[in-house]
């Protein structure tokens, strides 16, 4: 709990808020999950990432509650959440959260105190505490070789690689040059912007339109601390790796990658 961020801080929902309504919630206010509450009990239930909205509104399983009569975008948020969630107890210390972290593949835990949510653990929670210098290089911890798209690429398509796929960010790359970037968040946001919330599986546009032109990006031989940095600054979990004049692309350094190196 002393580095958590606390409950009055934390934005959530109970479990029969409209999807429609966590939507807004990650948009307006640019997060990446929304943990979920029973609205009875006050316990907590679930979390909804955008890749899970993703996931609902027709790029994975979760869409067949987007289609069943009456419901659509105004679907209760219990039925998108994920209930598997590893929680950890807030006198657990940090470690067991780091643990939880690597060993799942999450961004974020949730801190629960007799089933009630009182905070949460997120990546960004834990770097913001590397203090001061380190010998570091982003190419210790980066990932290399990382899977790239084509701005032809169609958003449907694109949709379902972050959803089924084992990467949340996507580099556009065009006649070698790196022209943009795609997360669950600029998907959402290009959906939102367009009124296409309906049309995902329809969607056949290419995904120029929906990318984020302005990539950050951190060179491998950067201080690990400076790309951290960066990551707090501009509120982003991931940056391209690139090397040389011609800025070739030749890894990715996220959040996970420090947390999995710390773990």
């Amino acid at each position: 709990m002393e580095i958590a961020t606390k409950r009055d801080r934390i934005v959530f929902c109970d479990n029969r808020t409209r999807a429609a309504e966590v939507l807004s919630i990650m948009l307006n206010k640019g997060i990446r999950r929304v943990p979920v509450v029973d609205k009875q009990t006050g316990h907590f239930r679930g979390i909804i990432t955008t890749t899970d909205m993703l996931d609902f509104l027709g790029a994975g399983p979760r869409h067949e509650f987007f289609l069943r009569k009456g419901a659509g975008i105004d679907a209760p948020a219990e039925k998108l959440m994920e209930t598997r969630v590893h929680a950890v107890d807030m006198n657990r210390n940090i470690y067991a959260a780091i643990e939880a972290m690597h060993k799942h593949g999450i961004g974020g835990v949730p801190v629960l105190h007799r089933k009630r949510l009182v905070g949460i653990v997120s990546e960004s929670d834990i770097l913001n505490r590397i203090k001061g210098k380190t010998k570091l290089k982003v190419y210790d911890v980066m990932m290399g070789k990382p899977f790239i798209i084509r701005e032809a690429f169609p958003v449907f398509d694109v949709a379902r690689m972050i959803v089924h796929g084992p990467y949340r960010r996507l580099p556009v790359v065009e006649k070698g040059i790196m022209t943009g970037i795609v997360t669950p968040f600029d998907l959402l946001k290009y959906l939102n912007k367009g009124k296409r919330l309906r049309g995902l599986r329809r969607d056949r546009s290419p995904i120029r339109n929906a990318m984020n032109p302005n990539v950050l990006y951190a060179k491998s031989h950067d201080s690990l601390r400076t790309a951290i940095e960066t990551m707090q600054k501009r509120h982003i979990g991931g940056l391209p790796v690139v090397e040389g004049i011609e800025m070739d692309i030749v890894g990715m350094v996220t959040e996970r990658d420090v947390i999995n190196y710390l773990a």
